[in-house]
């Protein structure tokens, strides 16, 4: 649990919750600047990184090592990932009650997925 509340990690919660997609760093700093709050670089990591730790939000690394984050908002969310220019394409799952989060094509029903991200090549980067 983050036990202080500073101005700079209640803001960069909001950021984080009013974003529709994963952000980075730079996109949290350019964010909250427009806010009038102005952290450096380093107290924006470790307070990202409290709040992994603590599950309010996820981490999400492309293969080119970019990493963006979201807020922890309940909605069960996965991204896909392509390879060529590192955006990061977020749409939710709605999972009805009852229905098992098992998957098919695994060799048996002793494996619940709990994350998973798709990778390939986007629209935009397919017709350059």
């Amino acid at each position: 649990m983050i036990k202080r509340h500073t101005i700079a990690s209640k803001t960069i919660i909001e950021v984080l919750k009013s974003s529709k997609h994963p952000v980075s760093v730079a996109d949290i700093l350019d964010a909250l600047s427009k806010k009038g709050v102005t952290p450096n670089r380093a107290t924006v990591y470790r307070l990202l990184k409290k709040y992994v730790q603590n599950h309010m939000v996820n981490q999400i690394t492309s293969k080119r090592g970019a990493t963006h984050y979201e807020y922890v908002s309940g909605i069960q969310q996965h991204h896909f990932l392509c390879n060529q220019c590192d955006t990061i394409y977020t749409f939710a799952a709605e999972v009805s009650a009852g229905e098992s989060s098992h998957v098919d094509w695994f060799p048996n029903k002793n494996f619940k997925v709990t994350s998973h991200q798709f990778h390939g090549v986007c629209e935009p980067c397919l017709t350059k």
